[in-house]
């Protein structure tokens, strides 16, 4: 009993269609091993990262507040002062919620700029002498 593959996964190869050539069989397996490489490393990332989250989640608020305590302000230089709001900075990771958040903000000032150049123009159309039909005057 061989379960026959839905259409959509058989593999449809033209009659005309030449064999593929060496080179780019030797391409295309180092391709797909190194697809199934970095998938692995992907996954196994993500596993490392849901087991260490929990204790992210803690240490993310303490971490930006032990060095301050360590260190007197006396003897922080501003090039340490720049330093940990650097490292401050950089411990939080940048994600789809920021850019999400920029995107919007660019579309919003693009609209505002769009609307201001519109205003400016109804404001010089409108502002101009009214040139009247001169067999009115008469």
């Amino acid at each position: 009993e061989t379960k026959k593959p839905p259409p959509w996964e058989v593999k449809t190869v033209p009659e005309n269609l030449p064999a593929p050539s060496d080179r780019y069989q030797i391409k295309y397996k180092q391709y797909e091993a190194e697809l199934k490489e970095n998938y692995r490393q992907h996954s196994q990332r993500l596993k490392d990262k849901s087991k260490t989250e929990p204790v992210l989640k803690n240490s993310a608020t303490i971490a930006t507040q032990p060095q301050k305590l360590l260190l007197n302000d006396d003897d922080l230089t501003a090039l340490d002062e720049k330093a940990l709001l650097q490292q401050s900075y950089t411990s939080k990771p940048y994600t789809i919620q920021h850019s999400m958040r920029k995107l919007e903000a660019e579309d919003l000032a693009a609209e505002r700029r769009k609307q201001a150049v519109v205003e400016q123009v109804m404001v010089d159309q409108l502002s101009r002498a009214v040139i009247s039909d001169p067999e009115q005057n008469s």
